[in-house]
């Protein structure tokens, strides 16, 4: 591991200079947020589409570890910042047989200059407060969450 691997580094808020860290996975991952339009209203479905780009890795996002896999969720937030209905989840994982030769059985990864996209459907609950929110689109491995995209939107 290189020196300072996993340590905050001075000036860089909030990522990990690790492979596999905050910034490691920011700069691989172009993250695309398209709303049907800029304000949505409490007790009303929406639709939010996600684009997922690996514009910067020069392998699949996560790697070829069977045993590595980030959660991908999309969440619809108040102007408090508390969630207006359950998160959307997107798995990227590969999965290998349970036993030798331990053959791919699913790869839900995204290769290198290639892209996933998603469409989640949310209705935002009537009592979350109104103003200005937001749609998060963060990942998830084990324990550590990463945010990717933030696109503020009106809640009413």
């Amino acid at each position: 591991m290189a020196p300072g691997a996993g340590q905050r580094q001075p000036g860089v808020t909030g990522f990990v200079a690790s492979h596999g860290g905050d910034a490691t996975l920011v700069r691989a991952l172009t993250t695309l947020v398209k709303l049907e339009r800029a304000s949505i209203t409490r007790n009303t479905p929406t639709t939010v589409g996600v684009t997922l780009i690996n514009s910067g890795a020069g392998h699949t996002v996560p790697t070829g570890n069977p045993h590595k896999a980030y959660v991908i969720e999309v969440v619809l937030l108040d102007a408090n910042g508390k969630e207006l209905a359950p998160p959307h989840l997107i798995t990227l994982r590969r999965t290998v047989e349970a036993t030798a030769p331990y053959r791919t059985i699913a790869d839900e990864r995204i290769a290198a200059q290639e892209s996933k996209t998603w469409n989640a459907t949310f209705t935002p609950a009537s009592k979350g407060a109104p103003g200005l929110g937001a749609v998060v689109v963060r990942a998830r491995l084990g324990t550590e969450l990463i945010e990717l995209r933030r696109v503020s939107l009106d809640i009413k």
